[in-house]
């Protein structure tokens, strides 16, 4: 029955064989398969006669293999779970007044959106190809929506990277230059950092749509195959400039913090315990927030290494590339917004982790999940911060109940310790510790 309903189908459209349109034939064939009229291994032979010729037109609808359907379905669920992550970082950081003011959560916050966009983008994977592309397994959608997703996948592609090189800037300065949130300098530098990712994905992506560019690229819409200069120069060439520019970053940071230490450490054995400063905690902290902006570098990396890996096999072979390299592609690019939100989670787990140093990373989980409510946790910072001996507690009705200054005490506390590891550090230079000394 179905197979007499595809030759019915394909009879309506003979037209389309008046004018040897055999792609035509293969869309409506196509179209009939992705709904399943049919199964993916069946053919259809349609035959007719016209003016002293006979034509025959055969299509033949060959099962999808497996690697296909790999990289159609493989990214959805990371995407779906970077979706998730982003759009907590993204609430997170709204909700707050505090972390709204300060320039390090704005820029992830810009990170965070284009990662939100991004993965809704590969969520979507080869749904928005157009049906009956070849080798493309779950195409459902037409030309227009492929240039709608070429034009996402364009800008939001490329502005994370970019924003992910934004974020060692700025720690770089901070840590190197000791610049302060609302100093002039670091308002000025903000804008740069905020305006290079938007502008060059704006740009980009407007001239691929109006240069008609986006094509298939069998994972999703972007810039067409044959367009390989346009390709590194949209895409790959930004990613790795950003890759050079976190590399240096890190590099200086960490050298900065070194000779932090080693400042610290000659200035400790010259001075008595009695007269000294806190240098060491200063110290301590940069180092902390050099680690902080080392693993935000590090989720970069890894979410471009296997994109990177692809796209050199790529050049090398001339041809395909491994389909390992592929299939990881298919894993971690989707996955940015996930190792971000566990970065932007870390010191809350470490404070965590260090009020319950008996407990192992399981109990910590079921720990945390296990709170008694909003209250109970409020009270628990309250103690563990060591300001419970100034709680007075009154009973009226059975019922225990806290002053109005103590609760706003206790939630001053709450929002230092959720912000405290994104504060700035203190830059230790040579003058002050000469002043210090003397």
């Amino acid at each position: 029955t179905n197979c007499q309903l595809a030759k019915h189908t394909i009879v309506r459209n003979h037209n389309a064989y008046e004018a040897n349109n055999i792609n035509e034939a293969i869309r409506i064939s196509s179209y009939l398969s992705t709904h399943n009229v049919v199964s993916h291994a069946a053919f259809w032979i349609f035959e007719r006669s016209a003016s002293k010729q006979k034509t025959t037109a055969r299509i033949i609808m060959s099962s999808f293999s497996w690697k296909q359907k790999w990289t159609a379905i493989t990214p959805k669920p990371f995407a779906f779970i970077s979706i998730l992550s982003s759009t907590y970082i993204i609430q997170h950081v709204l909700k707050s007044r505090k972390r709204r003011s300060e320039v390090f959560h704005r820029l992830l916050l810009g990170l965070s959106l284009c990662d939100l966009f991004a993965s809704t983008s590969f969520f979507m994977g080869t749904w928005p190809i157009p049906v009956g592309t070849k080798g493309v397994y779950l195409a459902s959608g037409n030309k227009a929506t492929c240039d709608a997703q070429g034009f996402f996948q364009q800008f939001f592609g490329v502005a994370p990277p970019l924003y992910n090189g934004s974020l060692a800037v700025y720690y770089f300065l901070i840590i190197r230059y000791g610049w302060k949130n609302g100093s002039p300098k670091l308002k000025v530098a903000e804008k740069l950092l905020h305006a290079v990712p938007l502008l060059y994905a704006t740009i980009t992506a407007v001239i691929g749509s109006a240069l008609d560019m986006y094509r298939s690229s069998n994972l999703w819409c972007w810039v067409a195959g044959q367009y390989q200069v346009t390709r590194m120069i949209f895409l790959y060439g930004p990613v790795w400039l950003s890759f050079i520019v976190t590399s240096f970053c890190m590099v200086k940071i960490y050298c900065e913090v070194r000779a932090q230490e080693a400042k610290t450490k000659k200035y400790n054995s010259s001075v008595t315990s009695a007269g000294r400063s806190d240098l060491p905690q200063r110290t301590d902290h940069s180092r902390r927030f050099a680690n902080q902006a080392m693993f935000y570098v590090l989720s970069f990396w890894i979410t471009w290494l296997f994109p990177t890996c692809t796209r050199v096999s790529q050049f090398i072979t001339g041809g395909s590339s491994p389909f390992v390299f592929i299939a990881l592609f298919t894993i971690f690019i989707p996955l940015q917004g996930f190792f971000n939100v566990l970065v932007y989670l870390r010191p809350k787990y470490l404070k965590f982790k260090k009020r319950h140093a008996d407990k192992n990373m399981c109990q910590l989980i079921l720990l945390g999940c296990g709170c008694s409510g909003e209250k109970a946790m409020r009270m628990s910072v309250f103690h563990i911060s060591g300001r419970s001996s100034t709680a007075n507690f009154s009973r009226f009705n059975g019922k225990s109940s806290v002053s109005k200054v103590e609760i706003e005490g206790i939630e001053d506390i709450m929002e230092e310790d959720e912000d405290g590891p994104d504060e700035e550090p203190n830059e230790i230079d040579a003058n002050q510790l000469n002043e210090e000394q003397a």
